[in-house]
Protein backbone atom coordinates (compact mmCIF):
# COMPACT_ATOMS: atom_id res chain seq x y z
CA UNK A 1 0.00 0.00 0.00
CA UNK A 2 1.57 3.28 -1.04
CA UNK A 3 1.43 6.32 1.13
CA UNK A 4 -1.00 7.98 -0.29
CA UNK A 5 -3.61 5.22 -0.50
CA UNK A 6 -2.93 5.02 3.74
CA UNK A 7 -3.68 8.91 4.25
CA UNK A 8 -6.68 7.89 1.91
CA UNK A 9 -7.73 5.00 4.27
CA UNK A 10 -7.01 7.11 7.49
CA UNK A 11 -8.85 9.96 6.25
CA UNK A 12 -11.62 7.58 5.42
CA UNK A 13 -11.53 6.15 8.67
CA UNK A 14 -11.44 9.82 10.64
CA UNK A 15 -14.60 10.63 8.97
CA UNK A 16 -16.68 7.09 9.26
CA UNK A 17 -16.25 7.59 13.56
CA UNK A 18 -17.47 11.05 12.65
CA UNK A 19 -20.27 9.44 10.85
CA UNK A 20 -20.97 6.97 13.96
CA UNK A 21 -20.80 9.52 16.58
CA UNK A 22 -23.37 11.85 14.48
CA UNK A 23 -25.87 8.60 14.40
CA UNK A 24 -25.01 7.53 17.78
CA UNK A 25 -26.06 11.26 19.30
CA UNK A 26 -29.19 11.12 16.59
CA UNK A 27 -30.21 7.89 18.56
CA UNK A 28 -29.73 9.68 22.09
CA UNK A 29 -31.86 12.21 20.93
CA UNK A 30 -34.83 10.21 19.33
CA UNK A 31 -34.60 7.90 22.28
CA UNK A 32 -33.82 10.26 24.93
CA UNK A 33 -36.54 9.20 27.86
CA UNK A 34 -37.41 12.49 28.49
CA UNK A 35 -37.19 15.07 25.84
CA UNK A 36 -37.08 12.08 23.00
CA UNK A 37 -39.16 12.11 19.83
CA UNK A 38 -40.70 8.76 20.85
CA UNK A 39 -41.88 10.34 23.72
CA UNK A 40 -43.20 13.57 22.29
CA UNK A 41 -44.65 11.52 19.74
CA UNK A 42 -46.19 9.45 22.85
CA UNK A 43 -47.44 12.73 24.63
CA UNK A 44 -48.89 14.20 21.68
CA UNK A 45 -50.64 11.36 20.76
CA UNK A 46 -52.19 10.95 24.79
CA UNK A 47 -52.79 14.76 24.21
CA UNK A 48 -55.18 14.29 21.69
CA UNK A 49 -57.24 11.02 22.79
CA UNK A 50 -57.84 13.10 25.96
CA UNK A 51 -59.05 15.88 24.19
CA UNK A 52 -60.47 14.29 21.53
CA UNK A 53 -64.09 14.25 23.84
CA UNK A 54 -63.96 17.98 24.11
CA UNK A 55 -63.10 18.18 20.33
CA UNK A 56 -66.77 16.64 19.95
CA UNK A 57 -68.55 18.65 22.70
CA UNK A 58 -67.24 22.24 20.62
CA UNK A 59 -70.12 21.52 18.17
CA UNK A 60 -72.83 21.29 20.92
CA UNK A 61 -71.56 24.30 22.68
CA UNK A 62 -72.04 26.40 19.33
CA UNK A 63 -75.40 25.52 18.73
CA UNK A 64 -76.29 25.76 22.35
CA UNK A 65 -74.74 29.17 22.45
CA UNK A 66 -76.41 30.15 19.48
CA UNK A 67 -80.36 28.48 20.75
CA UNK A 68 -79.81 30.59 24.30
CA UNK A 69 -79.05 33.89 22.19
CA UNK A 70 -82.34 33.33 19.93
CA UNK A 71 -84.31 32.86 23.52
CA UNK A 72 -82.75 35.80 25.00
CA UNK A 73 -83.76 37.79 22.46
CA UNK A 74 -87.14 36.93 22.45
CA UNK A 75 -87.41 37.18 25.76
CA UNK A 76 -85.73 41.02 25.90
CA UNK A 77 -87.75 41.72 23.17
CA UNK A 78 -91.30 40.63 24.59
CA UNK A 79 -90.32 42.83 27.77
CA UNK A 80 -89.80 45.85 26.04
CA UNK A 81 -92.58 45.26 23.59
CA UNK A 82 -94.94 44.78 27.29
CA UNK A 83 -92.90 47.78 28.47
CA UNK A 84 -94.10 50.07 25.30
CA UNK A 85 -97.39 48.51 25.80
CA UNK A 86 -97.88 49.41 29.48
CA UNK A 87 -96.74 52.93 28.75
CA UNK A 88 -99.17 53.61 25.82
CA UNK A 89 -102.19 52.32 27.83
CA UNK A 90 -101.35 54.38 30.67
CA UNK A 91 -101.58 57.96 28.46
Amino acid sequence: MTQREQVKLEVMMEQLLEMKQDITELKDRILDPTVGLIVETNKNTWYRKENEILLKEIPELVQFKKSTLRILWLVVTSIIALGIKVIFLKS
